[in-house]
């Protein structure tokens, strides 16, 4: 098989969602690349929707130096400094593509979360107005309809989201902001809170062998090292093996489901006695700060802000056990198969929900790929690249 013909291979596999496949096929024919421009860009954007960052790069710039007036070229740069936190660089590139082509709806609605992840909501709302003014598009929408929530515009964002749900009234995540803006102005949903409470129990979950008994080792370890005084640590799995002894065990809660939905469980009825409430983490989670704070915030329930879209990540999140009940309640098999994630559940059932403070819990790659942001307490990884990947030279010190 010619190369040309193992390339579309690649790109069928990518189409089909086929991730894994597609990132063995495209290392199989990397060193056959040729050194051309059109087909150098492919492959750079193909290593970087595969979150292959390093490769993606070195692809991309190769194109560049041939394609200076290429959108697409400019367009893969800014995902990829996306990606590693270099935000300034990426909206950089976004404008480069933006000048080149202006009909690029996802150029401004990246180059809106590049400025608002530099701190200016102005310029991001500015860019999110402008990705949704003539275009008939989802994704600008919400965009746009996240950013006014943050400036606390929420007749503006009603009508946003009222405006996607004409467009798609199937779509989940317009659904979300609808609910989340409307318990916004019944007052709902800050994130400040008085007081203090009695610690919570941290727990995680181990299903399956995607993470290994050291995540939870470390995770344990990351704890003790980060609090004032060692709270219960428990970890619900199916496979107790390669755990530390001092590591309290639990059968998952759910065992029927898989995966990350066991979380759902944790809301219901059926929980064994590990305390009032829980601070919950995934083990994909590097701790590099006290969770002091977190251990005794004074909320039934918190969790962290989606700041890839809108709604909620369930990544870390505190539970007054039983305070949901709905969340578990109304679930069925059938929401897995339709929803992306329990986070989505989470946005659709629990709108009124308190978040966290922005930079207690940042995500990997949006804001600590270089270095650990000031302030904050979690760093949240995602799929690609696992704290065992070392992505950083700071993951080493931490991650133990």
């Amino acid at each position: 098989m010619n190369f040309v013909d193992q390339l579309q291979d690649v790109l069928a596999l990518d189409q089909a969602n086929k991730l894994s496949e597609a990132l063995s096929k495209l290392d199989a024919i990397e060193d056959e690349i040729p050194a051309e421009p059109n087909i150098q860009k492919i492959v750079g954007l193909l290593y970087q929707r595969l979150s292959q960052d390093e490769k993606s790069l070195r692809f991309l710039k190769a194109a560049a130096a041939s394609l200076p007036d290429d959108a697409a070229v400019h367009f893969g740069l800014g995902c990829y400094y996306t990606d590693v936190a270099e935000q300034a660089k990426a909206l950089a590139c976004f404008r480069d593509a933006i000048a080149i082509d202006p009909g690029n709806a996802m150029a401004f609605v990246l180059a809106a979360r590049a400025c608002e992840l530099l701190g200016d909501l102005d310029q991001a709302l500015g860019y999110a107005e402008q990705a949704a003014a003539e275009r008939n598009e989802i994704d600008p929408l919400i965009t746009l309809g996240r950013l006014q929530i943050r400036r606390q515009d929420l007749d503006a964002a009603a009508q946003t989201f009222e405006r996607a749900a004409q467009l798609n009234p199937n779509e989940v995540l317009v659904e979300i902001g609808a609910k989340r803006v409307q318990a916004l102005a019944a007052g709902k949903g800050s994130t400040k809170t008085t007081g203090s409470a009695a610690p919570a129990t941290v727990a995680c979950l181990k299903w399956g062998d995607k993470y290994g008994p050291d995540y939870v080792n470390k995770l344990a370890g990351m704890v003790s090292r980060n609090t004032s005084a060692m709270p219960r640590f428990v970890c619900f799995t199916e496979n107790t093996d390669g755990l530390e002894s001092t590591i309290e065990t639990h059968p998952l809660p759910a065992p029927d489901l898989e995966g990350w939905w066991n979380k759902v469980a944790l809301f219901g009825p059926d929980v064994p006695d590990i305390g009032e409430r829980l601070l919950f983490l995934d083990l994909d989670t590097v701790i590099t700060g006290s969770l002091d704070e977190m251990l005794t915030y004074n909320a039934d329930f918190v969790l962290k802000a989606n700041e890839y879209s809108i709604g909620f990540s369930t990544t870390a999140f505190l539970l007054k056990l039983g305070s949901r009940p709905e969340i578990w309640d109304e679930f069925t098999p059938d929401i897995a198969e339709r929803l992306r994630g329990d986070q989505d559940w989470a946005g659709l059932m629990v709108p009124d929900a308190l978040t966290w403070p922005l930079d207690w819990c940042v995500d990997y790659r949006l804001k600590a790929a270089q270095t650990i942001p000031n302030g904050a307490k979690l760093v949240c990884f995602g799929d690609t690249p696992n704290p065992a990947d070392y992505p950083a030279p700071w993951v080493r010190e931490y991650w133990r």
